[in-house]
């Protein structure tokens, strides 16, 4: 099959749409925060409130204080496996509340 040469992928059509029409940081946004509890798995999961994304900050928030303390000291490492599962360096500093 010859390929025209005005024609383009659908995953490149997609993402010219989501661009044009200023969709991309939303769907952005819910990537990172479905990337949480890929990362972290199950039992981290069900012991997180909320988890947001904003410029580089992605702001998490815990049902137990322990747990915060605990994630608090390996910050750098998530926040480092967080970036490599989406395959971008977006997150810059991890808040944990």
């Amino acid at each position: 099959m010859v390929r025209k040469s005005n024609t383009i992928s659908l995953g490149d059509a997609i993402k010219e749409f989501l661009d044009q029409y200023k969709h991309s940081g939303e769907i952005r946004e819910a990537e990172i925060a479905n990337a949480w509890p890929a990362v972290m798995g199950n039992n981290i999961a069900k012991l997180t409130l909320n988890v947001f994304y904003k410029s580089g900050k992605l702001i998490v928030q815990l049902k137990t204080p322990a747990l915060r303390q605990e994630l608090m000291m390996h910050r750098s490492a998530i926040t480092k496996a967080l970036n490599k599962h989406l395959g971008t360096n977006c997150i810059k500093e991890l808040v944990l509340r």
